[in-house]
């Protein structure tokens, strides 16, 4: 049905006498009064309004070009969709729960998520509008309701998607099913998160962001969120990955260099898999005897840029890598398969090789961890260091995180624990 309605046009503007005249280029889907409307403003860039050019403006963020249209219509298909099934209303300003999730979820249709991101993302907003109410003022929510939320979901009183699950009456009826503190803790993070994200995102026709005081950040409302006493972070050992890389060129010549590369950087998987060979900072110095490496910001989880030095060993894998494969300025090091190098291995591959190199070193699988336990492996084995440092060359922002969430208790270093205490006396 969406395909009927979808047109594109290309519209002149009247222009005076000698003056160059401007072609604006806008694209629509959906019905009259169910219309999401994408163009190019005077100015160059692109807009996207639902009901047309009189409904409300939202500034897409990116200038004109082919490639960005096409990322423009896949805005317009997301809130049509949002709309033709009720999350929103063209014109409303009012910031409800359904408005403010559609908005946040279209605002990510172009980014590179996994699975259980995207996923996320289809069920959370229905689940809240259900709960919640679809048309209830997110900024107005009260402690009650989110204590209410909370309660039904760990109860089971409600399933994923916000559906009522009734007492069990008879025996065919479907049994609730309580669900732990992780699972109602990450419900509660994504909606902190559209909160967060709906306080920057400015509305360019009224100035004003779309929410504009955060209904999460009280106090109590934070204290309500359930927390998992015993998180499970599995962490790696030297023995594992010895294990592994003796298997990993079975599978992928990439395989053994992205190991090198996550256990010797304490980098993000994704972080590796986008470097370019200019990012390679190859040139011996004395602050980095086997080289650096430029992290970009734009492939970092905080956005932030880093320049860390690197050891012997992953300057020995960045050589035979170099030698197998050699290559200049913007090219990624680690190209996908059948891209022509337009793009690098995604993370979903990666986690394949690995997993298949796990089975056939026959090393069981780390539950909840794939690449991550290898960075807190690094940081573990760097507790000794200080902080400030092993944060720097590891890429934490944040030291709490890195101290709490990556450094984790060792056999060796709690038994130094116990047997090698100071002395504390009287002073004399």
């Amino acid at each position: 049905m969406i395909d009927a309605t979808q047109q594109e046009t290309m519209q002149e503007t009247p222009t005076p006498r000698r003056t160059r005249r401007r072609t604006r280029w806008s694209w629509s889907v959906g019905e009259r009064g169910e219309t999401a409307l994408v163009f190019v403003e005077r100015n160059g860039r692109l807009y996207g309004q639902l009901g047309g050019r009189t409904g409300r403006r939202a500034a897409l963020g990116y200038a004109d070009s082919p490639e960005n249209r096409e990322r423009a219509k896949v805005w317009a298909r997301a809130q049509h969709k949002a709309l033709v099934e009720g999350l929103v209303r063209a014109g409303d300003p009012t910031p409800t729960v359904a408005r403010v999730c559609a908005a946040f979820v279209a605002s990510r249709v172009d980014l590179d998520l996994d699975d259980s991101s995207r996923a996320e993302d289809a069920r959370c907003p229905k689940l809240f509008a259900r709960v919640l109410g679809a048309d209830r003022d997110l900024s107005k929510l009260t402690l009650g309701e989110w204590q209410a939320f909370i309660t039904q979901r760990q109860s089971g009183a409600i399933d994923s998607t916000g559906q009522p699950v009734p007492e069990l009456v008879t025996p065919e009826d479907v049994k609730r099913r309580p669900v732990g503190a992780r699972t109602v803790e990450g419900d509660c993070a994504w909606l902190l998160k559209v909160c967060n994200w709906a306080l920057e995102w400015e509305d360019r026709a009224t100035g004003r962001p779309l929410l504009v005081t955060h209904p999460l950040r009280r106090e109590r409302f934070a204290a309500a969120i359930p927390h998992e006493q015993n998180p499970r972070r599995p962490i790696a050992t030297l023995d594992r990955l010895d294990a592994i890389l003796a298997k990993a060129d079975a599978v992928h010549p990439f395989l053994a260099p992205l190991l090198h590369l996550v256990a010797g950087t304490a980098r993000r998987i994704s972080a590796v898999l986008q470097l370019r060979y200019e990012d390679l900072r190859l040139a011996k110095t004395k602050a980095a005897p086997f080289g650096a490496i430029r992290w970009r910001g734009e492939t970092d989880k905080m956005g932030r840029e880093w320049s860390a030095p690197i050891n012997a060993t992953v300057r020995a894998a960045l050589d035979a890598l170099l030698a197998a494969r050699p290559g200049l300025g913007a090219a990624f090091l680690f190209p996908a398969p059948r891209s022509g190098g337009a793009k690098p291995v995604d993370r979903w591959l990666a986690a394949a090789w690995l997993e298949q190199a796990e089975r056939l070193a026959e090393v069981p699988h780390l539950e909840q961890g794939c690449w991550h336990p290898y960075r807190r492996m690094w940081a573990t084995a760097r507790k000794h260091l200080p902080i400030q440092d092993v944060a720097q060359a590891g890429g934490w922002k944040n030291h709490a995180v890195l101290a709490t969430l990556y450094q984790q208790p060792d056999d060796a270093t709690l038994y130094r624990v116990v047997s090698e205490p100071s002395e504390l006396r009287e002073a004399r």
